[in-house]
């Protein structure tokens, strides 16, 4: 029921962004827009995890393969592997992927994708939650790697204390021989400095 309300809702307020409205108003509408797709991507995650339908089988054996892991260890790329089930949980990232976003290896596997890395709260307009649940579903769903925009997600630091972040992400579904979904390999490119620097 929850889930159809925000359906609805956000319905009613592109509907609403649609017409002639003051600037006050599109803010007002933008911002109702993203907290509305956050909240539904946090319970489509929690629920059915990258599915179309929930699917509440037995979860994907760890990831095990030593060659593979020590290229992705040995890999300068951001890269990050995703149990596609109910949570999204963080299977495995590699040194330069923690790095980037101010997290260790230790804390971040096993964690829930979106508990690891919420939105901003200063940010009203954050949209790095619901955009990237979107791409993880529309990669699932077509069987296809699916490139992001360029995406404005902040990180948090040792304190807690969020930090401005620009990314491009690619999301690529994993599967085992019998074509059946296993993983999302999340591969992203820090673009931080050179968005800032062009805004500059």
């Amino acid at each position: 029921m929850k889930r159809f309300i925000l359906n609805e809702n956000i319905r009613r307020f592109r509907l609403y962004a649609a017409k002639d409205i003051s600037e006050e108003e599109r803010s007002f509408v933008t911002m109702k827009l993203a907290e509305l797709a956050r909240e539904l991507a946090l319970i489509e995650a929690a629920s059915t995890g990258a599915h179309m339908y929930a699917s509440f089988s037995q979860p994907p054996p760890g990831v095990s393969d030593p060659d593979f892991l020590n290229m992705l260890d040995e890999s300068p790329n951001l890269v990050m592997i995703i149990d596609p089930n109910p949570g999204l949980r963080v299977v495995y990232m590699n040194q330069a992927f923690a790095d980037a976003t101010l997290v260790t290896r230790e804390d971040a596997i096993g964690r829930e994708l979106f508990e690891l890395y919420p939105d901003n709260p200063e940010e009203v307009n954050a949209d790095g939650i619901s955009n990237l649940y979107n791409s993880l579903r529309h990669a699932v769903e077509t069987r296809k790697p699916h490139h992001m925009a360029e995406q404005r997600y902040d990180v948090r630091d040792a304190q807690g204390n969020f930090v401005e972040r620009y990314w491009t992400p690619i999301n690529s579904p994993v599967f085992d021989d019998d074509g059946k979904l296993v993983w999302i390999l999340h591969e992203a490119v820090d673009v931080t400095e050179r968005t800032l620097d062009r805004r500059r």
